[in-house]
């Protein structure tokens, strides 16, 4: 499991379907992870499209919805390896992919600067905010 690889989940144990065919990348900060029985790891044999774009398609509503209409089970949705396979995807020209890929790519390097930047925050706010309550730390008053 590396940094930006694609998973999906096609067991689930809820009757909303909420996690059947979900798809999730690995974050650029976990360096090692484990993969359930229930989940698959995508891997591309050729490039024809790109990660990116199918990483988009697999978190739309009409991909969803597709997963929801192939469930089978009662107790613990599945759906069969085909039936994920099956998906129909439209495929963008090469110019437009690779405009997408520039934009997506700048997208998701802010949402990791904004994670991080969160995650420190939080950590900032979990030692400092029970001094500040408890009197241990002190913030002086700002001249008017």
């Amino acid at each position: 499991m590396l940094p930006g690889d694609l998973y999906v989940s096609l067991k689930d144990v809820t009757q909303s379907a909420d996690l059947l065919g979900a798809v999730a990348r690995v974050p650029p900060d976990i360096e090692q992870g484990r993969l359930t029985q229930d989940t698959v790891k995508l891997v591309f044999k050729n490039t024809v499209v790109s990660t990116n774009y199918i990483y988009r398609v697999l978190r739309t509503p009409e991909y969803r919805e597709y997963c929801r209409a192939h469930a089978t089970g009662t107790t613990n949705l599945g759906l069969s390896r085909e039936d994920f396979l099956s998906y129909q995807i439209v495929i963008a020209p090469d110019g437009v992919q690779k405009k997408f890929d520039a934009a997506a790519e700048a997208l998701e390097r802010r949402f990791d600067v904004n994670d991080a930047e969160s995650r420190t925050l939080a950590v900032l706010r979990d030692s400092l905010l029970p001094k500040l309550l408890s009197g241990e730390l002190r913030v002086p008053k700002l001249p008017n």
